[in-house]
């Protein structure tokens, strides 16, 4: 036997084993290059980074000594470091993409002394775990943002083994589609016609061999078979075989540890935040996992100093069928690193993105025995002997951590943590071992009794691994001695099964604490729409299921709001389809419901209120104490629903009702819901059931593994591309896409010969970005009025009708206020001008202006969420993808926000200047009604008189929802906005 056996060696680059021979040649080859090419790569970027750090630091002197705020000179080559004749007007030194509060603008990066007094007004003041020693951090919120810079050309490397960018971009394309060899070779045969000559494949055979090339020096996934006994429903014991696909997830991390791309983006430490405002504190900030409860109790557990650090991770796992009339099961193990900005980690298929490390077997019983008893806890054996399996390269590391060099050259131990798991609660219940629905104490987070799940007031003791552990030992115990009836009531008392948990085999992780809730299956899916909305579609008649659909399909179109087009068509697995009617359904269907359920209307829009809460991005103590406060409003208002007799207290008593208890609990202890929930792991089997679609069915699961092996490989190159071209500023790739179909264009007016000057400004005010330029020629002010509009659908509006007269009137109201201060007093002089000059001329009362309309205007905004800067599109357009687009937008009046409709954006030029501006309608506010209050929004009329504002006016897009009252009557509805910004400020929240 000895004479057959096959040695193995370590590498000597690795130190993995490896067979003696040709396997392990190969392997040391690869591993030399991988080496050689990640040395090249760090080479070149640790001197852009030496470089941005002797800006920092020569920046920060420069604020210390003199307290002028200036820019520091561009990237300049070895040896070329004069600092004379630099432009100090701005300041740029930070090169990362995103802020730890995710506020825009530059951070103030002194370190505080004792004695350091001169903080900014507003600011955040960073404050790290004691252990670590750090001083606390200052961020400054108003100062200026760095300036862009064009992206460089990233060097070869960066695509590296592809013979050209094209090729790259072309491979990742096909990878991402699943493309067929017949697709590729069609697209390949056409490109070498002569339209794209950059791309050298010839074939999908050697696109696909450069890719496998290229990935075979990762980590790949590897079948790992086992068996379970199981004694079926006629007493006899048989091994049931399984097998999971797996990689090592601990070298998936150690190579992201090791990565200099990402030596500035990791957060090693656990802290606290604190917001301060025009001098005052608002209180601590959540903002991330690291600014959380349970990640500085972790830190607690850590040697003092800065040696030894966490790396948190989020785990996912969730069942889905391959295909819509398939039970293949596509079984997921997904993993991200919680200590990494949310615009790497949030990204499914992305380097330091959600991940697969697993893919979990199919779990289904023997055939004949889905009755049997014993097949749950078997399940729950086959589940967690798989998990255990795929978490085995953690177990070491948690427990004493592992020394690791990481990017920045820095050794440091390194503690893997599951901090949060995501999970539907199905599987939350499989990962907890609980009994699930009909247990006696079913929650996997807490020991509330089955008949209690209703009751959001109550506080109960939450589970511990601690606990859990104690009972499975002491059930077993009592196995042992014979005495089985006295194991089975204790493992029914506890409400969980006689099964070895695997996520016990990691140091400091506790399983009940790190599952989180869930907003997509537990208020989308769950409370709403499989409970509430039911029972609100069973309050309407056969004619108000009709008018509401009718409203609904007819409802004004919005970014990010999916339209309803049939309630009886809405799948129960569209959970963003069952959210859209949430945000929409209050106010449409308040007169079509009986009064007397009104009570449930209430209960529906404070759920509503819940879910924007617990969606924003940057959580304070205030903010969750008051959503605290309308879960238990919620609770209260089921019970007066259960007490009046319109409901049975069994309709609302479910667990995923209960769920709601532990919603901001989570967030206080995990950070906010963005990290907590299932969507992004949810999106992740799409292309998991792609890739399913394009194998030959038979061997799908391996050839699914390949796949995500491919892309892992594509994303990795991605990230090294991105890095090596914001090295040096900020890529365009990186700013946030708009729903476009028209193209910017300039504004087509003729320049006015007064102001070719270039020392002064051709606009009135900052020039906003208009896209959609209208082609027509000789279009006026007095032809718009005479037509009263200008789009030939939209002609003979009212609001039109002193057109002329209202815009001449608003520039010449703004240019005398303009003419007033310094900036202006400059203008006026340089065109030889006077108002009262002009007055005389006759140039303030011309017969007409012309002007250019456009048909949406690129929009920015700072959120009050998180003070982030945000991008829309608000389109004044008559048609638009097939729907009406005169959108609505909030207006800053004197007397405060203020909602108004577009019906014209223009530009025109006037007194030398351009000026941009649009014609809008106001709303006015009725006085609240105790209907509004059960809505919990404001009622409006819109205005027939038509006003011209400046576009700067503009705050935001907003939504009015149309009432049955009146075709001119709309409530504000604060809940559709594609984020919760609009929310925020309608409703004055901190």
């Amino acid at each position: 036997m000895s004479g057959t056996q096959r040695t193995k060696a370590p590498c000597a680059t690795c130190g993995h084993l490896y067979t003696v021979g040709a396997g392990l040649t190969k392997h040391q080859n690869n591993c030399l290059d991988r080496q050689i090419r990640e040395r090249s790569n760090q080479d070149a970027l640790q001197r852009a980074y030496d470089e941005i750090d002797n800006r920092k630091k020569q920046l920060y002197e420069l604020r210390r000594t003199t307290g002028v705020e200036g820019r520091l000179p561009a990237f300049r080559d070895e040896g070329s470091r004069s600092w004379e004749n630099e432009d100090f007007t701005g300041l740029g030194m930070d090169t990362s993409e995103e802020r730890d509060a995710g506020y825009l603008g530059m951070g103030y990066e002194g370190l505080l002394d004792s004695n350091d007094t001169g903080l900014p007004p507003n600011h955040i003041r960073t404050r790290y775990h004691p252990r670590t020693s750090l001083p606390d951090k200052i961020e400054d919120l108003d100062g200026p943002s760095a300036p862009k810079q064009q992206p460089e050309t990233p060097s070869i490397e960066s695509y590296a083994p592809f013979a050209t960018l094209a090729d790259f971009i072309f491979a990742e394309r096909m990878v991402k589609m699943c493309a067929s060899s017949e697709d590729i070779n069609f697209i390949l045969r056409n490109l070498h016609n002569g339209t794209l000559a950059k791309v050298t494949f010839q074939n999908a055979a050697q696109m696909r061999k450069t890719v496998d090339k290229a990935s075979s020096i990762y980590e790949k996934f590897t079948e790992k078979k086992f068996t379970i006994p199981y004694t079926n429903s006629r007493g006899s014991t048989v091994d049931l075989q399984f097998s999971v696909w797996i990689k090592d997830g601990m070298q998936w991390l150690k190579d992201l540890v090791t990565d200099p791309l990402l030596r500035d983006h990791w957060d090693w430490h656990a802290k606290k935040k604190t917001l301060v405002l025009d001098g005052k504190e608002c209180g601590e900030i959540i903002t991330d996992p690291l600014t959380a409860e349970a990640a500085w109790d972790f830190e607690s557990g850590l040697d003092k100093g800065t040696t030894d650090v966490a790396l948190h991770l989020i785990a996912y796992s969730d069942k889905s069928n391959a295909a819509r009339f398939n039970n293949m099961p596509i079984w997921p193990l997904c993993l991200r690193p919680a200590s990494l900005p949310k615009s790497l980690a949030n990204r499914n298929s992305a380097f330091a993105g959600n991940t697969m490390i697993a893919l979990f077997p199919k779990m289904d019983p023997p055939a004949g025995e889905n009755e049997d008893k014993n097949w749950p806890t078997t399940m729950r054996k086959v589940y967690h002997k798989a998990l255990e399996i795929a978490l085995e390269p953690f177990k070491e590391a948690s427990k004493s951590g592992t020394w690791t060099y990481c990017g920045d050259g820095t050794l440091r131990r390194v503690f893997p943590s599951f901090l949060i798991i995501n999970q539907d609660l199905l599987e939350q219940y499989l990962a907890s071992l609980s009994r699930g629905n009909n247990a006696l104490h079913g929650c996997p987070r807490c020991h509330v009794p089955r008949a209690q799940l209703y009751d959001l007031s109550g506080e109960w003791d939450l589970r511990s691994q601690d606990n859990m552990q104690a009972v499975v030992q002491k059930a077993n115990q009592l196995l042992s001695e014979g005495r089985t009836g006295e194991s089975e009531a204790l493992l029914k008392s506890t409400g969980i099964y006689l099964v070895e948990n695997a996520y016990w085999g990691i140091s400091r992780c506790d399983v009940h604490d790190a599952l989180s809730f869930d907003i997509l299956h537990s208020i989308w899916l769950g409370i709403w729409g499989k409970h509430l909305w039911p029972l609100l579609r069973g309050c309407l008649s056969a004619d108000g299921i009709s008018e509401l659909t009718y409203r609904l399909k007819t409802a004004p179109s919005f970014p990010n709001l999916l339209r309803v087009l049939a309630l009886d068509t809405v799948e129960f697995s569209d959970g963003r389809k069952y959210f859209s009617i949430l945000q929409q359904i209050i106010p449409f269907a308040v007169d079509l419901i009986p009064r007397n359920q009104y009570p449930l209307l209430q209960v529906i829009r404070i759920l509503a209120d819940i879910t924007m809460i617990a969606s924003f991005h940057m959580q304070l103590s205030s903010r969750i104490d008051w959503g605290e406060e309308c879960v238990k409003k919620f609770g209260e208002l089921i019970k007066t629903l259960c007490e009046s007799g319109l409901y049975n207290a069994d309709i609302f008593n479910f667990p995923k009702m209960h769920q709601l208890s532990h919603l901001f609990h989570d967030i206080r202890r995990k950070g906010t819901s963005d990290f907590l929930h299932c969507i992004l792991g949810e999106n992740f089997h799409q292309g998991l059931k792609l890739a399913y679609s394009t194998s030959n069915k038979r061997d799908a699961t391996q050839q699914i593994v390949r796949n995500e092996e491919r892309i892992e490989l594509m994303s990795r190159i991605r990230f090294r591309i991105e890095s090596f071209k914001s090295a040096f500023g900020t890529d365009e790739s990186s700013q946030p896409d708009l729903e476009e179909d028209e193209t910017e264009a300039d504004n087509g007016l003729e320049e006015d010969p007064s102001i070719m000057d270039n020392r002064m400004p051709r606009y009135a005010m900052p020039r906003l970005p208009l896209i959609g330029i209208e082609t027509k020629k000789g279009v006026d002010t007095l032809l718009i009025q005479q037509q009263r509009g200008y789009f030939s659908s939209a002609l003979g509006i009212r609001c039109f009708e002193q057109f002329h007269r209202m815009v001449l009137a608003f520039i010449n109201r703004t240019y005398e206020d303009i003419v007033q201060n310094d900036h202006g007093a400059q203008v006026n002089s340089r065109l030889g001008q006077t108002g009262s000059t002009d007055r005389h001329q006759g140039a303030y009362f011309p017969a007409s202006l012309p002007i250019i309309p456009f048909r949406a205007i690129k929009h920015s905004f700072y959120s009050k969420d998180d003070g982030n800067e945000c991008q829309e599109l608000i389109r004044c357009n008559p048609l638009c993808f097939g729907s009406i687009r005169f959108d609505t937008v909030l207006i800053q009046t004197m007397d405060g926000l203020r909602p108004a409709r577009l019906h014209l954006v223009f530009e025109s030029s006037h007194h030398g200047l351009y000026w941009q501006l649009a014609l809008v309608t106001y709303f006015t506010a009725y006085p609240a009604s105790a209907t509004d209050g059960i809505v919990g929004m404001r009622r409006y009329q819109e205005e027939m008189k038509g006003e011209i504002i400046s576009l700067h006016s503009i705050v935001r897009s907003c939504y009015m929802s149309p009432v049955s009252l009146g075709p001119r009557n709309f409530y504000l509805n604060d809940l559709v906005a594609g984020d919760v910004d609009l929310y925020i400020r309608l409703n004055n929240i901190q």
